[in-house]
């Protein structure tokens, strides 16, 4: 892997070499901070001044994620070292905002071709430096969005339908270029756990799980639109009243929304919100010290061998570790 340097045009300058560190990482959670679509460069002032790289300039490893704008710049004068950093191109979709057009409440796709719904997405905010690929599969999507973080919009989409987002830079085209994959369930092949020394948190339960859920939604007093959702045994959603309401097995909670214009609208944001109160059984691992065949939001098995927990979880992150000792990829599973 080489490390590219080019200037604000994206024409390559010069093979970044006798750098301290490149550290890059990527991730996929919903809530995933800048930090986490983030790289960072570090260089001795003496190589910086013989090829200076300047804001606005680009950083890259072609053909991968590893790179993005440089859009910061540190010097440290004790130590010698300047800091370079900036967000991956991933991440600089986080900072966009998918917003529904004039007049309208949502921005919706039905039963439209993936590729046209990316370019419908992402090219009139990023057209300038990203790309659809043309070899899409084209699966047919549905989906709907209103104000939300592109970022995220875009890995909903796409993971409803089974498929997962590659972000790589081509230095042929001096462009980044998005293309969808069908992600692939290796748990089968793939179950990680203490067996390989690896370190995990596994949790049953929660302090949160709430199966009643009133939601309020608009009026005054007794004009006011509630609705009562139940999460019953087996899993599903009801507004029909369980034989166990009332009993020391519920547990309840209010949702207020008063900005809800219908209550069909109430109905659908109270369902997802019983949903985050599910008490899910979640397991956390470590997976960096493991080269496991999968790519990011692939699926592997894992498994708690003291609690006897076990479940799926995907591929969530990766982060690149270059410098003169070598190259390192780590994955992040949950």
């Amino acid at each position: 892997m080489e490390l590219i340097h080019a200037d604000g045009a994206r024409s390559e300058i010069a093979v970044v070499r006798d750098l301290l560190s490149f550290d890059a990482e990527v991730s996929t959670k919903p809530d995933a901070r800048e930090a986490e679509n983030s790289w960072q460069l570090r260089l001795g002032a003496d190589s910086w001044q013989q090829s200076p790289i300047m804001k606005g300039h680009s950083l890259y490893i072609d053909g991968t994620e590893w790179g993005g704008p440089v859009e910061k710049i540190a010097h440290n004068t004790r130590d010698g070292v300047v800091s370079l950093s900036g967000c991956t191109w991933r991440g600089m979709m986080a900072r966009k905002v998918i917003c529904p057009p004039e007049g309208k409440a949502y921005l919706y796709f039905n039963q439209t071709p993936v590729s046209k719904a990316l370019r419908g997405i992402v090219l009139p905010q990023l057209g300038e430096l990203f790309r659809i690929a043309d070899d899409q599969a084209d699966a047919l999507i549905t989906a709907s969005f209103r104000f939300e973080p592109m970022l995220q919009g875009l890995q909903r989409m796409l993971a409803a339908g089974g498929l997962g987002m590659d972000v790589r830079y081509n230095s042929a085209l001096r462009a980044v270029e998005i293309s969808t994959r069908a992600l692939q369930d290796h748990a089968d092949s793939v179950d990680l756990s203490q067996d390989y020394g690896m370190d995990m948190v596994t949790t049953s339960g929660s302090l949160a799980g709430y199966n009643h859920l009133i939601a309020l939604g608009r009026g005054e007093l007794t004009e006011r639109t509630v609705i009562h959702l139940y999460r019953l045994q087996n899993g599903s959603i009801s507004t029909q009243r369980p034989a166990w309401a009332g009993s020391l097995a519920e547990r309840s909670v209010v949702y207020d929304y008063p900005n809800a214009e219908t209550p069909e609208e109430l109905l659908k944001a109270a369902t997802n919100k019983l949903k985050e109160y599910e008490a899910l059984d979640i397991l956390e691992l470590d997976a960096r010290d493991l080269d496991i065949p999968a790519q990011l939001g692939d699926i592997v098995g894992a498994r708690d061998r003291v609690t006897g927990m076990a479940g799926k979880a995907p591929i969530t992150g990766m982060i690149l570790k270059m410098s003169e000792a070598g190259i390192m990829i780590e994955k992040r599973v949950g």
